[in-house]
């Protein structure tokens, strides 16, 4: 499909075929490092540069990044990043409720109990910490667990691809030795479209900031529960069975 957006000619037959003053002509520049930070420094060595070519006018070439060039989609991946923030956010949220929930039914199923530890003595404060603690040890255990396998597959996710690709050609492979058709290699990662590896930056803010927010969440939603285990009646219950 790539291949199919290109054509190679000469700069005469270029010429002949393309009028030159509503087409341009371009330099392309490979780094080692495109996605790093630095893209802002080279572009402005890359200009300073050029400045001597052209000293007493103003010089013809622009320089510019590929974020700039691509621009576009540049901010379609943004935007798709941002959409993709806020599905985990609603997940996040959903979790929360579901450890609320769970800890509201745990209140249900275990109020004669509870009664029984407030009849021993336990004070509605005592009761209130275990299930906030409860609610917090869950969230916290998840929040850790979520944490080490997102990092474990990020860090891991060529090989893991590379894996995939391997299983998907034995798999292919049999078939085809079975059915007596001839088997096409499977490439997720083609370098036919520049791209045979998936860059992975990791932002620890983030991360930071997304733990929080669980454990917060834990937190908030085991209020609640924690608040009715608290005003359980032990008269009222005694009364009711």
């Amino acid at each position: 499909d790539l291949d199919a957006l290109w054509a190679f000619v000469s700069p005469e037959a270029g010429g002949r075929l393309l009028d030159y003053s509503s087409a341009y002509s371009f330099f392309g520049i490979k780094v080692t490092e495109p996605y790093s930070n630095s893209m802002g420094g080279l572009k402005a060595r890359i200009g300073d540069a050029l400045l001597p070519l052209y000293p007493d006018w103003f010089s013809p070439y622009l320089v510019r990044t590929w974020p700039e060039i691509e621009r576009s989609l540049y901010r379609s991946f943004g935007t798709t990043k941002s959409m993709l923030l806020f599905i985990m956010a609603i997940a996040l949220v959903v979790a929360a409720l579901n450890l609320g929930s769970s800890l509201s039914t745990f209140v249900i199923e275990h109020s004669m109990d509870i009664a029984v530890l407030r009849s021993m003595g336990a004070s509605d404060s005592l009761i209130r910490r275990i299930f906030v603690g409860a609610g917090s040890i869950t969230g916290s255990v998840g929040t850790l667990l979520g944490l080490f396998l997102g990092l474990l597959i990020s860090w891991n996710v060529n090989p893991l691809i590379q894996g995939l690709e391997w299983l998907a050609n034995l798999v292919d492979g049999f078939v085809a030795l079975i059915s007596g058709q001839p088997s096409i290699p499977l490439k997720l990662l083609d370098p036919a479209y520049y791209l045979d590896t998936i860059p992975v930056s990791i932002d620890f803010g983030q991360i930071a900031l997304i733990a929080a927010l669980s454990l917060a969440l834990s937190l908030v939603v085991s209020l609640i529960p924690a608040r009715k285990a608290s005003r359980i009646s032990v008269q009222e219950l005694i009364r009711k069975s």
